[in-house]
């Protein structure tokens, strides 16, 4: 059925699923904008070129998390996009994926 509109002879507004479904979009929508106006408050500033911890190779843990990093399925994509979408660049997300793969490359070897 649709959104609004007569449902057996009802007038029925939104049904649970949909209920549901915009109340949880609202809520991630709120918390949003309470963690932005908490960074602005306490003037947290946007870190720049992602997080290389996955990417120490003095110890042995980083060499094991790198190691799990490269073998999860999705989770380099994921950082990635993540990466890409918190950095102030003029690459698209495509050209951004290329230069991360490039930088483990040469990370590996």
């Amino acid at each position: 059925g649709s959104a609004s509109g007569l449902a057996g002879g009802r007038f029925r507004l939104w049904s649970a699923n949909e209920n549901l479904t915009s109340s949880l979009f609202y809520t991630l929508a709120l918390l949003y904008i309470a963690f932005t106006s908490l960074q602005l408050k306490y003037d947290v500033h946007v870190m720049r070129g992602g997080v290389r911890c996955s990417h120490d190779t003095g110890s042995f843990w980083g060499r094991l998390l790198m190691k799990v990093y490269s073998n999860a399925p999705f989770l380099h994509e994921l950082r990635v996009v993540t990466d890409w979408s918190t950095t102030t660049t003029s690459l698209n997300l495509f050209m951004w994926m290329k230069l991360e793969d490039a930088y483990n490359a040469l990370f590996i070897t």
